[in-house]
């Protein structure tokens, strides 16, 4: 990936990135979890990784071999 132009502004609560027109923020703020609220997230997360695999799965182009006709 070749960056040609990048700007960072390091806040309090955000950092937030520009790389060639592209605006990426990330929060920067902390919490404290408990063990079950966090247990459940990465739970959830797992489920939905796995429902987003059979999702994508389902939804890929199907590929058929197209033949060229010359008249």
């Amino acid at each position: 990936m070749k960056i040609s132009r990048f700007n960072k502004d390091c806040g309090n609560s955000v950092d937030m990135n520009i790389m060639d027109g592209y605006l990426f923020d990330f929060p920067t703020n902390v919490v404290e979890l408990q063990k079950e609220a966090a247990d459940f997230f990465l739970q959830m997360l797992l489920r939905l990784q796995k429902n987003l695999r059979s999702a994508f799965y389902f939804l890929q182009p199907l590929r058929v071999k197209r033949k060229s006709v010359i008249s």
